[in-house]
């Protein structure tokens, strides 16, 4: 299923992204020459960026379009189900692992390495 056009999504990795690199989206608009309100508006769904601004943003950010367009959540979800798919044990190990603190992986961690060695 394509997200393409996903006002939320968009709004999603723009905001991930601004986050990452430390800028404003003051900053944003700056540089890809568009009003704060409208960069503001794409950050908070209210809004979907024409092509050429999200072009100008993927060239900001040193990003390909797809990873403003698309869900990359989703998208790694559907990489990783296909790597494991013939290890559903491991896969089952992902599915919860992902939903987990740091701690409670690291705590998993050493019960696995625990059980390993006994």
């Amino acid at each position: 299923m394509s997200n393409l056009g996903n006002k939320a999504i968009m709004a999603k990795n723009i905001k991930r992204l601004v986050e990452q690199r430390g800028i404003a989206i003051k900053d944003l608009a700056d540089a890809i020459g568009v009003p704060y309100t409208t960069a503001y508006n794409w950050t908070q769904a209210a809004a979907y960026p024409r092509i050429d601004k999200i072009e100008r943003m993927a060239r900001y950010f040193g990003v390909s379009k797809t990873d403003l367009v698309e869900d990359l959540d989703e998208m790694r979800d559907d990489l990783i189900t296909r790597a494991l798919q013939d290890r559903p044990d491991l896969l089952s190990l992902y599915h919860v692992a992902k939903n987990a603190t740091p701690v409670q992986v690291e705590q998993a961690i050493r019960i696995i390495k625990a059980l390993q060695e006994g």
